[in-house]
C-alpha cells in the first residue's frame, strides 16, 4: 500500500520534472504544489530520516532508564526499521497541509558550477530561527521555514516563508542564478544534510565537488535530535500547563511529556536568493513552540488520555 502510494507521487513528479527541464518558466501553481509535496516527502522517506527516528528512540530509552532509578520498565529496546519507515510515511501524510502556505519557486542554474544532490536531498532549515532568534528548535510550522530540493544539475526547487523572506531576483515562478557562489551556497546545504553520499551529474565536476566537501564538512552536525522533557504543573481553565525539566524525572503520580526536534543544517553562508523582510509577520505563541507562520495549518494533536489544550513553558534566558 505504501509503495503504491509513493509510486503515484513519483510518477507525477517525473512527468512534471520532464516538462520543467524543457521550460522552467512554464511552471504552474499546480506544478509547484506538487514539487512542494514531493520535497516534503523526500524529507521523511530517506535513510537519513529513519536514522534520526531510531536515534530519537535510543536517546529517549536512555533517558527513561536513567530516570527510573533501577525500576523495571517495559520499554522498546530499539525501533525496527520497518516501523521507522511506516512512521516516516505517516509523518509525511500528516504534515502535507502544514507546508501549503509556503511560497514556492524554481531555481535555474545559469552558471558553469553544478547543483549537487545527496542521499538526503530535501533540506528543511530555518535561517530566521538559527540566525535571528538563535534558536535550534524549529519545525515545519515555524516562522522562517525553508525547504530546498535540487532537481537536476541545472534546476532546483525552493519553498520558503513569504512573511519572513522575499526573493529579490524572482521573476514569476523562477529565480535565475548567474553567480557561481550562489550555487556553492546551495551545495553547502547538501553537504551538511547528506548521510554518506553526494551525487553530481558530470564527471568533470569531481574537482568542484571535492573542494566543496572539504570546505563544508566540518560544519556537519554530530548530534541529530534535541529532546526536551516537560512536567505537568497544573490545569487552569481546561488548559494543561507544563514547565521544562533540565533532565527527565519520573515521579509517582506525575505526568510528563516529550518535545523533540531534529536539528537542521546551519550553513556558513545563507543563500543570497532570500532576504529578510523589513517587517516580518509571525505569531508568537509565547510557548516552547515559539514563532509560527500566520497562515500555517497546524496538525491536530493526537493524545490518548487527555483531550485538552496544552502550554509548554519556556526556559528563562540567562
Amino acid at each position: 500500500m505504501v509503495e503504491h502510494a509513493l509510486q503515484h507521487w513519483e510518477g507525477r513528479y517525473s512527468t512534471v520534472l520532464r516538462s520543467l527541464a524543457v521550460d522552467p518558466h512554464a511552471a504552474t501553481i499546480d506544478d509547484l504544489s506538487l514539487l512542494r509535496e514531493f520535497a516534503l516527502l523526500q524529507t521523511f522517506r530517506t535513510r537519513g530520516h529513519v536514522t534520526r527516528l531510531t536515534e530519537l528512540v535510543r536517546r529517549q530509552r536512555e533517558d527513561i532508564l536513567a530516570a527510573s532509578e533501577g525500576r523495571r520498565l517495559d520499554i522498546m529496546k530499539e525501533l525496527p526499521i520497518r516501523q521507522a519507515v511506516d512512521m516516516s510515511i505517516g509523518h509525511f501524510l500528516n504534515s502535507r497541509a502544514s507546508v501549503t502556505d509556503l511560497d514556492s519557486c524554481l531555481i535555474v542554474n545559469g552558471t558553469r558550477k553544478q547543483l549537487v544532490t545527496s542521499d538526503d536531498p530535501a533540506v528543511l532549515t530555518n535561517r530566521y530561527f538559527l540566525q535571528r532568534l538563535r534558536e535550534e528548535s524549529s519545525g515545519l510550522i515555524s516562522a522562517g521555514a525553508i525547504l530546498y530540493l535540487p532537481l537536476s544539475p541545472r534546476l532546483a526547487f525552493l519553498a520558503f516563508d513569504g512573511d519572513i523572506y522575499y526573493a529579490p531576483d524572482r521573476q514569476g515562478n523562477v529565480i535565475s542564478v548567474n553567480k557561481a557562489e550562489a550555487i556553492s551556497e546551495l551545495n553547502e546545504m547538501q553537504v551538511l544534510n547528506s548521510k554518506h553520499n553526494i551525487y553530481y551529474g558530470d564527471p568533470r565536476a569531481e574537482a568542484q565537488v571535492g573542494e566543496e566537501m572539504e570546505r563544508f564538512t566540518q560544519r556537519r552536525r554530530t548530534e541529530l535530535v534535541h529532546i526536551q522533557y516537560f512536567r505537568l504543573t497544573g490545569i487552569k481553565n481546561e488548559v494543561e500547563h507544563y514547565e521544562p525539566m533540565d533532565a527527565l524525572e519520573i515521579r509517582p503520580g506525575g505526568e510528563w511529556i516529550t518535545s523533540f526536534n531534529f536539528l537542521q543544517v546551519h550553513p556558513s553562508r545563507w543563500t543570497r536568493l532570500l532576504n529578510f523582510r523589513l517587517r516580518p509577520r509571525f505569531v508568537d505563541t509565547g510557548t516552547r513552540v515559539g514563532h509560527i507562520r500566520p497562515r500555517v495549518v497546524v496538525p491536530g494533536r493526537h493524545r490518548k488520555k487527555v483531550d485538552r489544550p496544552i502550554i509548554l513553558g519556556k526556559k528563562p534566558r540567562l
